[in-house]
C-alpha cells in the first residue's frame, strides 16, 4: 500500500488516500482530519505497509477507482524539493494577476494594466543572490541579458489546483489550458523574465524588465542565448496576438 495526498478536483479539497499498489485501486480517501482512521486501516494490514511515500496527485478520488500506473508505482509524481537561491527587491509590491481556486483576475482596468506593463519595463530591480552562492555569478557580467526564474509566492495553494482559465483574467478570451498561457496560477508557480543586465555588484544584479514582486524567492539564473532560445517563425494563438496587440503595445 501507499499514503498519498493531493487535491481532489471534484470537491477542491485536499485529501489523503490509502492505495493498493498492487492492485492499482484506491483503497480509501478521505479529508486531513480524517487521518486518524486511515492510521487505523494500516493498523489492521497483515503486514506493516510502506507508508509515507511522498508524493502527490490531482484527480478525482473515489474508492476502487483504478489509478495512474506512474502513481502507484511511485516513481514519475514524486514530490521535488526546490531552495531559493536568492530573493528580488523591486518597487513592484503587488501582482497584476490574483488566483484562488475558482479563476484567474486581472486587479486593474485594462488602461492601468498597460501602464503597469510600460512600468516594469522601465523598472530597475535587484536580484539578491545569496552571500555564499555569490560565484554562482562569477561571468555573467559578459552577458547583456538574463533569463530570470522565480517562484510566484503569492499564489495561493487554491490558486494551483486551477487547470484552466481566461488568459490574464479577461473573460472575452477563451478558457484555455494552464500549459497554453504564461498565467502565475500553475501546479508550480515557476515564471520566467528575460531582462536586461544593468550591472552586478558583488552578489547583486541590478536588471530592468523583471516582472517579479518585491520579496520573490529566485529559483535560477541562466544567461539569454538567442541561438538557444529565440524562434524566427514562431505561432502564437489569436487571443495571445490580441493580447499583445491590445494589453501590450495599447
Amino acid at each position: 500500500m501507499g499514503f498519498y495526498a493531493g487535491i481532489d478536483l471534484h470537491t477542491r479539497k485536499s485529501v489523503v488516500c490509502v492505495i493498493d499498489q498492487k492492485e492499482r485501486k484506491l483503497v480509501t480517501a478521505t479529508a486531513p482530519n480524517g487521518l486518524p482512521s486511515i492510521l487505523r486501516l494500516l493498523k489492521k494490514a497483515p503486514r506493516r505497509p510502506a507508508v509515507a511515500v511522498e508524493a502527490t496527485w490531482t484527480g478525482r478520488f473515489e474508492e476502487g477507482k483504478s489509478m495512474p500506473e506512474e502513481l502507484t508505482k511511485g516513481g514519475s509524481r514524486r514530490e521535488m524539493a526546490l531552495k531559493a537561491v536568492g530573493r528580488v527587491r523591486s518597487a513592484i509590491k503587488d501582482p497584476i494577476l490574483r488566483a484562488d481556486g475558482r479563476s484567474l483576475e486581472l486587479q486593474e482596468d485594462l488602461e492601468e494594466a498597460r501602464r503597469r506593463a510600460q512600468d516594469v519595463a522601465d523598472t530597475v530591480a535587484e536580484i539578491e543572490v545569496y552571500p555564499e552562492m555569490a560565484d554562482l555569478l562569477d561571468g555573467i557580467e559578459d552577458f547583456s541579458h538574463l533569463l530570470v526564474l522565480y517562484w510566484a509566492h503569492l499564489v495561493p495553494e487554491e490558486g494551483r489546483s486551477l487547470l484552466k482559465v481566461h488568459p490574464i483574467g479577461r473573460k472575452e478570451f477563451p478558457l484555455t489550458g494552464i500549459f497554453a498561457t504564461c498565467s502565475p496560477a500553475r501546479p508550480n508557480p515557476v515564471l520566467v523574465n528575460a531582462v536586461r543586465l544593468l550591472a552586478r555588484e558583488g552578489n547583486i544584479l541590478r536588471v530592468s524588465g523583471l516582472e517579479a514582486v518585491d520579496g520573490t524567492p529566485l529559483v535560477d539564473i541562466k544567461p539569454y542565448v538567442p541561438m538557444y532560445f529565440k524562434v524566427e517563425d514562431a505561432r502564437l494563438s489569436d487571443w495571445m496576438n490580441r493580447i499583445i496587440r491590445g494589453f501590450v503595445e495599447g
